[in-house]
């Protein structure tokens, strides 16, 4: 699965230069290998869903996206 570990990489690195590029339904698909078997593929899916937590996650689905806001709450009650 080396072979799908590098288009996962090469994937993210398009999506973090230009987010408009993933549909959701793809984003979603992609973002199921991070259950995957093998550490390299896991990783480099959480790391695509991270890239979409940061600046689309309204593709991400409600459980992946879910850390980012709960984030965002903390840091805004802490300042407040």
């Amino acid at each position: 699965m080396l072979n799908g570990l590098f288009r996962l990489n090469a994937i993210r690195e398009m999506c973090s230069r230009a987010p408009l590029v993933m549909t959701e339904d793809l984003l979603r698909d992609l973002a199921q290998y991070k259950n995957y078997r093998e550490r390299s593929v896991m990783m480099a899916a959480k790391s695509l869903i991270h890239v979409y937590r940061s600046s689309m996650p309204h593709l991400l689905h409600k459980k992946d996206r879910v850390i980012f806001f709960f984030y965002i709450n903390c840091i805004t009650f802490c300042i407040t």
